[in-house]
């Protein structure tokens, strides 16, 4: 519908956006996704869009808690915050 749909187009992959490329570019081990989103001054909705984007790409992979990670796997971890008061 009007190019909207989820659907793949085919053709040639598509490289990362430039939104994309600058959220990859902060992303550094013990980041916050808050914290992504106040650095990226591009908002809550949109930063959360484009790390979805990047993990369905495969750039970003998400794991729920960090003893899921083997130190040979990742890079980069990626941590929710908690507001324990």
């Amino acid at each position: 519908f009007l190019g909207l749909d989820d659907a793949e187009a085919g053709g040639a992959p598509r490289g990362p956006t430039e939104q994309e490329q600058l959220v990859y570019s902060m992303i550094q081990p013990g980041i916050t996704v808050q914290r992504l989103v106040d650095q990226g001054y591009m908002g809550e909705f949109e930063t959360c869009r484009v790390l979805s984007s990047l993990v369905e790409q495969g750039y970003v992979e998400c794991y729920l808690e960090e003893h899921d990670l083997h130190p040979d796997d990742a890079d980069v971890v990626v941590e929710e915050e908690t507001n324990d008061a």
